[in-house]
């Protein structure tokens, strides 16, 4: 009687580790893609909180706001692109200073809400808005919402998924 395996049954079980392997690497990348989404919200949410604070404390750098009747009026969030965004601190005559520049990781786009987000100077004060990022993930669309209201609440949504 010959012992080992037949070369059908060393296909088979080749052929089953392969599909097993491929399939939890397609779930890999996406745990990847989902948190690197998680990641880049997570960033925008602390930089708004930056700004906020600087907006609360009235922080202005020297040389900012120096005209004769001009003042600090706030601080700024502004996407400049879908993928950069700026901090910037806005003077009473509407001219702004760039404090900070960031990228967004992870190739995470900004792809819905609004502009830019501005705090008023020693109150904090804002206006209800909202950025939406996304990321391609294969042939669906991961989406995180970042949302801010008039009372100065600064909120990260849960991932969506958009088949």
């Amino acid at each position: 009687m010959k012992q080992g395996y037949s070369l059908i049954e060393v296909l088979v079980a080749v052929t089953i580790i392969s599909v097993l392997t491929g399939s939890s690497l397609v779930g890999y990348n996406r745990f990847q893609g989902r948190q690197g989404l998680k990641s880049a919200g997570e960033q925008l949410v602390s930089d708004l909180r930056l700004t906020q604070a600087k907006a609360l404390s009235g922080e202005k750098a020297t040389g900012w706001c120096q005209g004769a009747n001009e003042s600090l009026t706030g601080w700024r969030l502004v996407f400049t692109s879908s993928t950069v965004y700026d901090i910037r601190g806005v003077c009473s005559s509407a001219a702004t200073t760039t404090f900070k520049s960031i990228t967004l990781p992870n190739s995470v786009t900004k792809s819905g809400g609004g502009s830019s987000v501005d705090f008023a100077a020693v109150n904090g004060t804002t206006t209800d808005n909202g950025f939406v990022l996304s990321r391609q993930l294969g042939t669906s669309v991961s989406q995180i919402t970042v949302t801010t209201t008039s009372a100065g609440l600064i909120k990260l949504s849960p991932i969506t998924d958009i088949p």
